[in-house]
């Protein structure tokens, strides 16, 4: 199972436990590569992990999940903001973003 379906369980698991859940997912470094619909960013032998990592942040956000990412690494990999998939928002840098979610009561969940 991947992170983002883990993301999907998790909220699954609160909602049964009366729990309305605010999830923010930020991608950074070369991971944000995957929130481009631009198939030349993308290693070729990627192509189908891309596709599916699309469909799960589609749905993901359809639940209310917020998918952020990193401008720093937009910028860097010359990442064009008007073709991130659907669902995912660039934000100007994700430790900004993350910090401040963290002074609004946010738990994060760090995963390497």
């Amino acid at each position: 199972m991947t992170v983002l379906g883990i993301v999907d369980e998790t909220i699954d698991g609160l909602k049964r436990q009366g729990v309305e859940p605010h999830i923010v997912v930020a991608f950074r470094g070369p991971a944000v590569r995957f929130l481009s619909a631009d198939s030349g960013v993308i290693p070729p032998e990627h192509a189908a992990t891309a596709m599916e990592l699309a469909d799960r942040v589609e749905k993901l956000a359809a639940r209310g999940v917020r998918v952020e990412a990193c401008g720093i690494t937009t910028r860097m990999m010359k990442i064009d903001h008007a073709k991130l998939i659907k669902g995912a928002h660039p934000v100007a840098n994700t430790f900004n973003s993350l910090i401040g979610y963290q002074t609004k009561g946010y738990a994060l969940i760090p995963v390497f």
